[in-house]
């Protein structure tokens, strides 16, 4: 039976992208996929398939921790006391009976960037033999460039250097709290999607016992490349409008035109 896997990456590391190989290998995501799931944007096309459930769950641990957001990324930074804490943290029965929930519907997926926080947690509940971790990387300097176009930070030397630190820190914390803790998990580099997709497609297939081609995959350069440049660009320049004038097209222009030139208006920032 093909293992269930726990999807731990960085936000805009490609891990909406990896979900969904295993979603169309008839992974277990949610009961819920049409509430409990966020809906696919322009960032997103295919969607991101991460469980409302377990977004709240580690909002949860995040709260018993002195952690009052929902996320690791968009608001104040984590700080290592806070991480550090996490590690030490004991189940609760809330958790346990969520998992178990989801052992009911083996194979699973879980996916969320707070898991490179939360991961040591939930492995405290997890059987080694049914279950994986895969840890997935990329390159900060591209995740960074993908904040930028998605507003999440400024396209200033400051802000920048404040996000790939941030950046690292998910990735660098993850990766400890992997290893320290004997966590068994593969490893996969973004880039190797597209630079060596056959093989790449063969080590996750092996690693979780199912079928997988470098198709499977679904990488598309077009939407890391020129396509990012371009909405780059729109957001900059819808910046320089006035508020007047960006609120007089979002009458004159129809809704579904307006959020295809200007995307970022309709991101889910929570």
């Amino acid at each position: 039976m093909p293992k269930n896997i726990i999807i731990v990456g960085a936000p805009r590391s490609g891990t909406s992208l990896t979900a969904r190989i295993f979603t169309q290998k008839g992974y277990f995501v949610t009961a819920d996929e049409s509430n409990d799931l966020q809906e696919a944007n322009e960032f997103n096309p295919y969607g991101f398939w991460e469980s409302a459930g377990l977004r709240n769950c580690n909002a949860e641990l995040f709260e018993s921790i002195g952690f009052p957001f929902l996320n690791t990324w968009l608001h104040e930074r984590i700080t290592e006391d806070q991480a550090m804490a996490l590690l030490d943290q004991e189940p609760t029965e809330k958790h346990r009976n969520f998992v178990s929930i989801y052992n009911t519907h083996q194979p699973w997926m879980w996916k969320d960037p707070n898991l490179c926080y939360t991961v040591n947690y939930w492995w405290k509940l997890m059987d080694p033999e049914q279950t994986g971790v895969l840890f997935l990387r990329r390159d900060p300097e591209d995740i960074c460039h993908s904040f930028v176009r998605l507003r999440w930070c400024q396209n200033t030397r400051k802000d920048r250097a404040s996000t790939l630190e941030r950046i690292n820190h998910h990735m660098d914390f993850a990766e400890k709290t992997l290893k320290t803790y004997g966590i068994p998990h593969l490893f996969v580099n973004y880039r190797d999607y597209e630079r060596d997709a056959d093989a790449t497609a063969a080590k996750i297939a092996d690693y979780f016992d199912i079928e997988l081609s470098g198709s499977d995959l679904g990488f598309e350069k077009k939407l890391n490349t020129s396509k990012a440049n371009h909405l780059i660009w729109i957001n900059a320049f819808s910046d320089l409008m006035p508020p007047g004038l960006m609120r007089f097209l979002k009458k004159l222009i129809p809704q579904y035109v307006f959020k295809k030139l200007f995307p970022s208006r309709y991101i889910d920032r929570s």
